[in-house]
């Protein structure tokens, strides 16, 4: 316990000295960019001094080539070779439509009553009926004969694709699934080539096995000033 305390204390004091910083544009013009907007820059409710989604903001900016992104993943146990391995236990990649997949959905997020040593919340535990699925929503998942058994749901918004949700059954996260869903994932959307940035949550209280994944994959810690751009005149 002792361990994971002090890891997370010297991580925190890291990510609020050293973090590289940029601005970030969200689209005033939709519900979806206000919402984020004021849930980034809300109060973090445990570091009371600093906005929610503005330090250790975990971010990957994407090169403009799929084969600079291998590149920048290889090496001994890296994302590359976690990916490799879950390809050769004969699990694949691809875009869906989550609508078509709710109860292998709901059989993923109820497969471990608990993550990284916290329960699962009740958004996780309940039966979604239907996903929003558009070019501002996109799913991708991993197959194992024919049954999802992993899954990432990507919102963009503003010049941003952000990581709404990412999960992978209980049962098999120790074959590389979650590799092989995000790197798969960032390679198409390089080839889509439509945004520059991908993000996925903060580093802040990450534990030591989330700090490092994110790390394999790509994601490298940001101070951010968020910009609402193109601000709607009213709430109608």
């Amino acid at each position: 316990m002792k361990g994971r305390i002090d890891f997370k204390l010297k991580q925190t004091i890291k990510l609020f000295t050293g973090s590289q910083k940029a601005d970030l544009f969200l689209d005033g013009s939709t519900l979806e960019g206000e919402n984020a907007y004021r849930y980034f820059n809300k109060r973090h409710p445990f570091f009371k001094i600093i906005k929610n989604k503005t330090h250790g903001v975990a971010l990957l900016k994407l090169p403009l080539l799929v084969e600079d992104y291998l590149a920048l993943i290889r090496g001994k146990n890296s994302a590359s070779y976690y990916c490799r391995v879950a390809e050769k236990r004969s699990y694949t990649f691809a875009q869906i439509n989550p609508n078509q997949y709710i109860d292998d959905i709901y059989i993923i997020n109820t497969s471990a009553p608990t993550r990284q040593g916290k329960p699962m919340s009740n958004s996780y535990m309940e039966k979604i009926p239907g996903y929003p699925s558009d070019k501002l929503n996109q799913y991708y998942g991993v197959f194992k004969e024919g049954q999802l058994v992993a899954y990432v749901w990507m919102k963009c918004i503003g010049q941003v694709w952000i990581i709404s949700r990412l999960l992978g059954h209980a049962e098999y996260l120790s074959d590389g699934i979650m590799y092989l869903l995000l790197v798969k994932t960032i390679c198409k959307l390089i080839s889509d080539g439509d945004k520059e940035i991908i993000m996925y949550d903060t580093f802040l209280g990450n534990s030591r096995g989330i700090t490092l994944f994110k790390k394999r994959i790509g994601f490298t810690p940001y101070k951010i000033r968020w910009i609402l751009k193109n601000q709607r005149k009213n709430n109608d």
